[in-house]
């Protein structure tokens, strides 16, 4: 199968359960034979809920690459790890599909694996990377 590898595009009407239903079902045409499975909210987002969550699962995220562009920026965060602040802050403020590796450890600390996250969006990407991909000043920025 040869897919295509294009931008997700957003436009001022476009609802993130819009974003998420496209991805569903973008991903059940390319892979759901291929992969023997069946793509659902669920099994691709790994914090969904209706009408939010855009942060899709590490697995699902071995696939999409092959599907849209996406951009990755090397981040900066204090003490080297990601906090629970950190992940709720880029599920509150960006407005397309991202993932972020990183290790859940213990007490809810999370020790980075990759020092990226991999943004769908290309106003996301360039928002984040205006702060040189420094998490918290640009979480600062939405206070």
């Amino acid at each position: 199968m040869n897919t295509v590898r294009t931008y997700l595009m957003k436009s001022q009407n476009t609802s993130i359960g819009d974003i998420q239903t496209k991805i569903v079902q973008d991903l059940s045409y390319n892979f759901s034979v291929k992969c023997n499975k069946l793509f659902d909210f669920h099994t691709v987002f790994d914090n969904y809920r209706q009408g939010a969550g855009l942060r899709i699962k590490r697995d699902i995220f071995l696939l999409i690459k092959e599907l849209y562009d996406y951009y990755k920026i090397e981040i900066k965060v204090k003490n080297n790890k990601i906090l629970s602040k950190h992940l709720v802050g880029l599920d509150s403020n960006l407005t397309m599909p991202w993932y972020c590796d990183y290790y859940k450890g213990l007490a809810n600390d999370h020790n980075i694996i990759s020092n990226s996250v991999y943004l769908f969006g290309q106003q996301d990407a360039f928002l984040l990377k205006l702060y040189n991909g420094d998490l918290d000043l640009w979480l600062d920025s939405y206070k």
